[in-house]
């Protein structure tokens, strides 16, 4: 029997081009063998698993420990029913999930999953470790700290103390990498963790600052380079996806951690290309042109609106005029980025939504390749738990919906009859797209 069965939940909607190694569930495996276990990781997600497929993979896999990576808020519904599921199919094991929605949602899935052992809030390397070697040996854990549980109709649940130094922990196991070089895939690889951004639609800066932790913290410069140098020459993989929240990192000390990034990478001769994501206020010109030499290839840049009102509402701590200047640097250095783009938050107004228009019509007649870079300029904001929007709209009674998947009302009338107007017309477009479909062949 294995000790533990790390599971990647599959989000079906995901093209099978952009599934990715995960790191989580592989940091996670990392950390339960360096202590001695023995553990296995099915990534229902890269594997492109049906429900009933995962069922079967788990119930041939008998383990101590099953844990489920909740990765996308919009998994926590079908996470749950699998849990269901397993239990009416006789699976003993403690049964447990993490990621950042079951962190913040602890109290609502174990009160309304009788199925589910526990909750792995925060980071889970420690917890994880803690939890399988009480498991093992028959030892109570309902104590032990970042473990959330329900016993005796109450909620047990100590906050962990911030996680360790990132490069105190195990190495990521590389279980999925000969699938993802199979199928051609850029690797999926972590230098940082966290934000040290406080944008109100985000859990990453709570989800990191948890336990009294620092909101972002990295990888040593040598560690990332040692990391690259195993993946590119041992499993021959030439392109990566540095999968930061922020690649660069706050200051002085963010810069100059990028910056040895890229010469060490130089230095050894790696011919490889990577893409990052990162703040707006965190382009600049010497370390961007630095990092291209070494291989940057894309940039994820959050300019998120062109209002100040709006930015100011997010609490983005940046203007319009660094967003342009961001977009135009990059330009003139020959780097292609994409712009993650939200439009319409609950409280936006006719005068926002106006303002943040114009400047997407000025931006695409002045700012080069802005056209390819603004994938959806009409994005909602996606209400995730945990964050400051979450709280403000459950304060003042507008949250709707449930923790499975929060909705919200549009509060000036006339963004919300746009909307829906908007998703009137997509809607009938999918449908002429399938009709089309079907009456061709799919050809």
């Amino acid at each position: 029997m294995l000790d533990a069965l790390l599971i990647k939940l599959n989000y079906r909607e995901v093209l099978s081009g952009e599934r990715e190694f995960d790191l989580g569930t592989a940091y996670l495996a990392g950390a339960l063998r360096q202590a001695g276990f023995q553990v296995e990781i099915i990534d229902a997600s890269l594997e492109e698993l049906t429900k009933e497929m995962l069922l079967e993979r788990i119930i041939s896999s008998p383990a101590r420990l099953i844990g489920l990576s909740v990765w996308l808020h919009r998994l926590v519904g079908e996470a749950e029913q699998l849990v269901r599921e397993l239990r009416l199919r006789g699976i003993k094991a403690h049964i447990t999930m993490g990621s950042h929605s079951p962190t913040f949602l602890y109290r609502e899935l174990l009160e309304n999953n009788p199925g589910l052992d526990s909750v792995v809030c925060g980071e889970g390397e420690p917890t994880i470790v803690e939890l399988l070697t009480a498991l093992a040996a028959e030892r109570e854990w309902r104590n032990i700290p970042g473990v959330a549980s329900y016993d005796a109709d109450r909620i047990i649940y100590k906050p962990r103390a911030a996680c360790c130094a990132l490069d105190e922990l195990a190495p990521p196991a590389l279980d999925y990498a000969p699938l993802v070089k199979e199928r051609g895939q850029f690797m999926s690889l972590l230098t940082s963790r966290g934000c040290y951004g406080r944008c109100t639609f985000c859990s990453t800066s709570p989800f990191y600052r948890l336990g009294g932790g620092k909101a972002w913290r990295a990888h040593s410069p040598e560690r990332v380079l040692a990391e690259f140098v195993l993946l590119h020459r041992e499993y021959g993989f030439t392109h990566f996806g540095v999968r930061d929240d922020n690649f660069v990192g706050p200051g002085a000390q963010g810069r100059e951690r990028a910056q040895a990034i890229a010469e060490g990478i130089l230095r050894e001769g790696l011919a490889i290309s990577f893409k990052i994501a990162c703040r707006v206020n965190d382009i600049d010109r010497d370390l961007f042109a630095s990092l291209k030499q070494a291989g940057l290839a894309r940039v994820f840049l959050g300019v998120e609106s062109g209002s100040q009102r709006r930015l100011d509402g997010f609490k983005k701590g940046v203007t319009i005029k660094q967003n342009t200047e961001a977009m135009l640097l990059l330009t003139e250095l020959g780097l292609p980025y994409t712009v993650g783009y939200i439009m319409f938050a609950p409280d936006t107004s006719w005068a926002e939504f106006r303002e943040s228009s114009a400047f997407l019509k000025h931006a695409l007649g002045s700012v080069e390749g802005i056209t390819e870079a603004v994938h959806d300029m009409f994005n909602p904001v996606e209400v995730l738990p945990g964050t400051v929007i979450a709280e403000e709209l459950s304060q003042k009674g507008l949250l709707l919906g449930d923790y499975r998947g929060f909705r919200y009302r549009f509060q000036d009338w006339r963004v919300r009859v746009f909307y829906q107007g908007l998703v009137g017309i997509r809607r009938l477009m999918a449908f002429i797209i399938k009709v089309r479909g079907v009456n061709t062949g799919g050809d």
